[in-house]
């Protein structure tokens, strides 16, 4: 087999098992020069004496990583479940271009992550998610999980089953989960820490499921699922669970009252009711009190809302 071989180096050193520094290629104009010949002594050995080698970086890639092309002398054992090979000699030759999938991932955390606004509610909540405020969090986060969330896992994995995979959520992970810690920060500490959990998990998916596994065989209802609870992270909203393809979610706000939005619209509590009756504010509800039913209105139902025209129907920015 004439198979090129690569090596995965992390600041020019191994990364995995060990840390030999390699002599690096070096480029002008276009044009590699290889670095210096390394040589072992005695009897090659996997996972014990040589240097290991893959034809398939993606089982051995680690962020932060380079990937260089390998030239290679005296290759011995293969384990061709793990994609490796162990060599006596080896010289690196050039610097060899991350996958498309990679660094489709590392644009993701590096610029996509970086732009998201946690827990700043930027549009109104969808009207099929379940919508929970303030002090209603805690029920948001006790509802029970769906299954669907750990199937789309499974069925990624199942589909990728690397190292690539787990380092890209991993960096996903830390990234958003720090991020959304901060932003969280101003909650109990138990609650900060869930939510920051619950954002990192996300965006680990979103992550995984736009770049290591985008061309990949996988059921378009986890695509679905995966891109559906990202949505609502990026428009500010957090998310517990999904109960049956509901989604959980849960925003910084609280419930108003007719006359509390009557005076932000600058109109009539007739037509505020008016308005949630015909669903026009998502998440307006009523609920029994005491005095009769009364109108409920999430404070984040209002954002982009605009009252109709004389004669014509509300209708978001």
């Amino acid at each position: 087999m004439n198979e090129t071989l690569y090596k995965i180096l992390v600041n020019g050193r191994a990364c995995h098992g060990g840390d030999f520094a390699y002599s690096l290629p070096t480029e002008k104009n276009g044009i590699w020069t290889p670095g210096d010949w390394h040589n072992i002594e005695g009897k090659t050995k996997l996972c014990s004496n040589g240097f290991h080698l893959t034809d398939k970086p993606g089982k051995w890639m680690k962020w932060g990583a380079e990937m260089y092309e390998v030239e290679a002398k005296g290759v011995g054992q293969w384990d061709r479940d793990d994609a490796k090979c162990v060599a006596s000699s080896v010289r690196l030759t050039k610097k060899a271009e991350m996958p498309e999938y990679w660094q489709r991932a590392v644009k993701f955390v590096n610029e996509e992550l970086p732009a998201v606004k946690w827990f700043q509610p930027s549009a109104a909540p969808s009207g099929a998610w379940k919508l929970f405020l303030g002090s209603d969090v805690a029920a948001a986060r006790d509802a029970a999980r769906a299954a669907a969330g750990d199937a789309a896992w499974a069925a990624a994995w199942d589909a990728a089953g690397d190292a690539a995979w787990a380092a890209a959520w991993d960096a996903a992970w830390d990234a958003a989960g720090a991020a959304a810690g901060a932003a969280a920060g101003d909650a109990a500490g138990a609650a900060a820490r869930a939510a920051a959990g619950a954002a990192a998990r996300a965006a680990a998916w979103a992550c995984n499921f736009q770049s290591i596994v985008h061309d990949l065989d996988i059921d378009q209802k986890h695509r679905d699922h995966v891109a559906s609870r990202w949505s609502a992270w990026t428009s500010g909203y957090g998310v517990s669970c999904d109960v049956d393809g509901v989604l959980y979610c849960y925003a910084r706000g609280e419930w108003l009252s007719v006359e509390a939005v009557s005076d932000k619209l600058k109109a009539s509590s007739a037509a505020v009711k008016n308005y949630c009756a015909a669903g026009l504010i998502p998440h307006a509800k009523l609920v029994k009190e005491s005095r009769g039913d009364v109108w409920q209105i999430p404070s984040v139902g209002l954002i982009g809302f605009e009252k109709p025209k004389r004669g014509g129907a509300a209708h978001k920015k």
